[in-house]
């Protein structure tokens, strides 16, 4: 991608990736988070059973990028139409 390296000692840029939902990380937590929110589904069209965040451990914009670049390729690679 043409990234510039980190000022991590590696050279690596850190991120931490975390998905919830139900088969998949602490379901009771993504629904008592979710639990006070309206739903969703009559504006998106569904409503969303899983969680994924993905947050960039620096703070440039192409961390920034990066994150949501990361987040576009999980959702895709979790869809299931």
């Amino acid at each position: 991608m043409g990234v510039p390296a980190a000022e991590s000692a590696d050279g690596g840029r850190p991120f931490v990736v975390s998905a919830m939902g139900p088969g998949l990380g602490d379901t009771d937590v993504f629904e008592a988070e979710h639990a006070d929110n309206p739903d969703p589904a009559p504006f998106i069209g569904f409503r969303p059973t899983h969680a994924v965040n993905v947050i960039a451990m620096a703070n440039r914009a192409v961390d920034h990028t990066i994150a949501t670049l990361l987040t576009a390729t999980v959702m895709n690679t979790t869809r299931q139409d």
